[in-house]
């Protein structure tokens, strides 16, 4: 019978496809928009659209990040009044290095440690892109996949031939305030000749267009701030939404701009590009996505269709392409937190399983060696708990044995499932560095940042939370000045030592940092 159950089920399997695909159909780029031509629009298609694409993972807490971080994708560089297209298409391999790292550029300013972001991406497949926050410095993780990486003229990243597997990769990124960027501009240095002719070219517009964006930036003279207003303006004056009112229309951007004033994000960077490039300022516009959902159970964003998002790159001398965002916040709804909070347990759920089916042999065979060993463990205990229970004197020992045979599931199941249940909640963050330290063997300076982490929740339970203008060491040492306990710095100063100091932290280290942890949520 499971003979013929195999036999019958190979044909099945590769004539049914899941989704639309199958052995005859035809591969489609699931990430819809992601490619070297977007018309107006397209976008907003898939704005609606829940399904994951990817999820990441970082080295620092959120609070860390910027606010308004953003998973850099494709850039398009050329505008025909409905069609943005990148026209730099000539191709950069890259050659990795003994390790399996691809150099793709150096970081843009000088800056310590702490402007590097480092990031783990698992990209759903059929996505030829590759995705990073900001600047985009080194990538690594690719040795096991038979790919080639290329980099086109717009600094977009992309793999060839496009994966039919999930990717699984590393990036090391400059997140390159853009106040320090502007304080770079020199204004003396001319616009490459490159520039000029890749970065300004416009179709013919509706004139309206134009004598809007000089009454805009009439004010001032200098192009960073003729940029800074229109972005301003754009925020102020227009509202987002799902809906196309403009896509109808033979130029939408004009009905956009003169008209409706409504859209979503692909028309206000396609407006802030175009008045840009009106007032001489070389520009391009960017799709990829916003950050995404965090999910505090598996400590990573969730990043879905819906979170699909363009925004405007604009050149200048001596800085080189500094980032702007036009589109106002969004509210789409609110989602309750509760449900919130389940999607977020399950999805947490379905990764780590994706994990476990993709371990090597070695680990899969130490992972349930060690299982195996404490439930030996756990079985020999409990055996002999209920031995010396029975050899007191009392009702007849086998009968006890016998009810407590016969009814312990009825008891044991429900109140164990909800102890499990209010543990995991309750420990969820230890039990996933526990996961991480033992099943994926993450190294410990990994390690620290993820206890760091953990520190900022214990004392956001408690009401303290890091003021703007404080370092991480400078909140600490308030922190422990109003509880009369040093454990806050101690576990702060473990991760700046593995965090900006290239410390490997050992074992005790770790296991001293634990304690702190616990301690701590003791008080």
């Amino acid at each position: 019978i499971s003979l013929l159950t195999v036999v019958l089920s190979i044909p099945i399997f590769l004539a049914v496809p899941r989704g639309s695909l199958g052995l005859f159909g035809q591969v489609e780029n699931r990430v819809a928009g992601f490619s070297n031509s977007v018309r107006l629009g397209e976008i907003g298609r898939i704005l609606g659209n829940p399904e994951i694409i990817m999820r990441v993972s970082v080295d620092r807490p959120p609070a860390d990040l910027p606010a308004d971080l953003k998973w850099r994708g494709v850039a398009l560089n050329h505008f025909d009044r409905r069609t943005w297209t990148n026209t730099r298409q000539s191709v950069s391999d890259f050659r990795p290095d003994s390790e399996g790292r691809f150099l793709v550029s150096r970081p843009r300013r000088h800056g310590g440690e702490e402007d590097l972001l480092e990031q783990t991406f698992w990209v759903e497949p059929f996505s030829d892109v590759v995705f990073a926050a900001s600047a985009m410095i080194q990538l690594s993780g690719f040795r096991d996949h038979q790919v080639r990486l290329w980099m086109d003229g717009n600094e977009g990243v992309q793999v060839t031939p496009r994966p039919v597997e999930p990717l699984r990769y590393y990036v090391h990124s400059d997140l390159r305030p853009r106040a320090g960027l502007i304080r770079r501009i020199d204004p003396d240095r001319p616009i490459p000749l490159e520039m000029v002719e890749e970065f300004l070219g416009l179709p013919e517009l509706e004139e309206g267009i134009a004598q809007l964006t000089y009454r805009v930036t009439e004010r001032v003279a200098s192009p960073i701030h003729k940029a800074l207003l229109l972005e301003d303006f754009l925020r102020r004056n227009f509202r987002y939404s799902l809906r196309n009112p403009a896509g109808g229309f033979p130029d939408p951007l004009a009905e956009f701009l003169l008209r409706s004033g409504e859209g979503h994000c692909e028309y206000f960077a396609t407006a802030m590009a175009v008045m840009l490039r009106i007032v001489g300022v070389p520009s391009r516009i960017v799709n990829g996505f916003r950050a995404g959902e965090f999910n505090k159970w598996g400590e990573y964003y969730i990043v879905r269709q819906s979170d699909a998002h363009s925004w405007v790159e604009a050149y200048f001398p001596g800085a080189g392409w500094i980032e702007f965002d036009p589109t106002p916040p969004a509210s789409l709804g609110a989602f309750h937190s509760w449900l919130r909070y389940a999607s977020q347990a399950l999805d947490s759920l379905d990764f780590l399983w994706n994990q476990v089916v993709t371990f090597d042999r070695i680990r899969q065979l130490g992972f349930f060696l060690g299982v195996r060993r404490s439930l030996d463990d756990g079985w020999r205990g409990a055996a002999g708990a209920f031995d010396r229970l029975t050899s007191l004197r009392g009702p007849d020992p086998a009968a006890v044995r016998r009810w407590v045979e016969e009814r312990w599931a009825l008891f044991a199941a429900p109140v164990g499932i909800l102890l499990l249940a209010a543990a995991l909640a309750r420990y969820r963050r230890p039990l996933w560095f526990l996961v991480q330290r033992r099943l994926f063997g993450r190294s410990g300076d990994r390690l620290a940042r993820g206890y760091y982490g953990e520190l900022l929740d214990i004392l956001g339970r408690r009401g303290f939370s890091r003021r703007l203008a404080e370092t991480p060491l400078e909140f600490c040492a308030r922190v422990a000045a109003e509880l009369g306990t040093d454990l806050p710095t101690e576990v702060t100063r473990t991760y700046y030592r593995a965090r900006f100091g290239g410390h490997c932290l050992e074992e005790f280290e770790l296991k001293r940092v634990r304690q702190a942890l616990r301690q701590l949520r003791a008080l």
